[in-house]
């Protein structure tokens, strides 16, 4: 089964459009997956990085109207003024206002790859490379918006755990496997991606 990215038009940019929403989603999802790959993330991360953002990005738009400005404060001095002019520690001031100290919370990282960029390996060869394919597709080059197209197929693939095959009829079976065996299989369909740039974009192991 042949899965083919499909991508609202470019009408929907426009805010009032009605597939605008999806519009953004398939925007902002393919630079999660391109950084996904820079950065060694699994595409399943990248989706879940994507629906965070996008749901922040509504909880921002349904904000609630700012509350109305407070009354001026009286000018006698306050309790806490006191605690502070008097040499209050910054523990006793959080009492006095009622406010409890909690430690920030941990946030993971990505991790980085073992040769932090080195540009030799074939880790990093290969990072470039989608990049460069990216550069040419946004230049309006038929055959890297070609290769840039399968791209983003295989990454919905991935996520949709549907089986993947490619214009040479490879096939990257993702409803029959699992956990690592996801991301080497993206790996893999990304090489035979970037083994078909090599025509007119060069070598690039």
């Amino acid at each position: 089964m042949k899965v083919t990215a499909v991508t609202p038009s470019a009408a929907a940019a426009n805010p009032s459009h009605p597939d605008h929403a999806r519009w953004v989603k398939e925007q902002t999802l393919k630079f999660e997956m391109v950084h996904a790959q820079t950065v060694g993330m699994s595409a399943r991360a990248a989706e879940v990085n994507n629906t965070r953002q996008l749901e922040r990005l509504a909880n921002r738009k349904q904000r609630l109207p700012k509350p109305k400005s407070k009354a001026p404060r009286d000018k006698r001095l306050h309790v806490d003024d006191s605690a502070r002019l008097f040499g209050g520690t910054d523990d006793q001031i959080r009492e006095l206002h009622g406010v409890t100290a909690r430690p920030a919370p941990k946030r993971k990282t990505p991790p980085m790859p073992p040769c932090k960029l080195c540009r030799v390996c074939v880790w990093c060869k290969r990072a470039i490379r989608v990049s460069h394919i990216g550069v040419r597709a946004r230049q309006q080059d038929l055959r890297a918006r070609a290769l840039q197209d399968e791209l983003n197929a295989i990454m919905i693939a991935a996520i949709r755990c549907r089986d993947y095959r490619d214009a040479i009829g490879r096939e990257l079976p993702f409803s029959r496997i699992t956990g690592h065996d996801v991301d080497r299989a993206v790996t893999q369909g990304i090489e035979w991606v970037c083994d078909r740039s090599i025509p007119f974009m060069g070598q690039w192991r």
